[in-house]
């Protein structure tokens, strides 16, 4: 996983980083980088994409379900 957050865009990843590892909501996420909670919204979704992008290329079997909700265990 790691590997893949090195790949994403900087502003995607630093808003990913304080979602899942840090555990902030999007409205904290919004008023820290001083954005809108559509746009932290979006940079998440994109992060997510990009993930499943990357782990389908990996594994053939369609793990987006398990991902999503488990990927904040994940990042603990």
């Amino acid at each position: 996983m790691n590997k893949v957050i090195e790949v994403l865009p900087d502003r995607c990843k630093e808003v990913f980083v304080l979602s899942r590892n840090e555990g902030l909501k999007n409205r904290e996420i919004a008023e820290k980088l001083k954005i809108s909670t559509t746009a932290v919204e979006k940079h998440i979704s994109k992060a997510l994409s990009i993930f499943s992008f990357h782990l389908k290329e990996k594994y053939p079997v369609d793990y987006t379900f398990f991902f999503l909700v488990f990927s904040p265990m994940l990042f603990a």
